[in-house]
């Protein structure tokens, strides 16, 4: 059995929006860090979704802080 990472969905997307921000700001001059935590942090959320977790509030409340 595979056990479930605890995550804090609402600080995952807060942290997902400023490395979009950033990685779009940057463009193709994005630092490959920023990329990689982009990918590693939506693995995270979508696997905490996906079994069952609890949506951001931003998400379960349909809009945008």
């Amino acid at each position: 059995m595979q056990r479930r990472r605890n995550v804090d969905p609402n600080q995952a997307l807060r942290d997902l929006r400023a490395l979009v921000e950033r990685v779009l700001r940057d463009g193709e001059g994005a630092d490959q860090d920023d990329a990689n935590a982009l990918a590693a942090g939506f693995n995270a959320l979508d696997e905490w979704i996906t079994r069952g977790g609890f949506l951001p509030e931003p998400w379960a409340k349909g809009g945008r802080p």
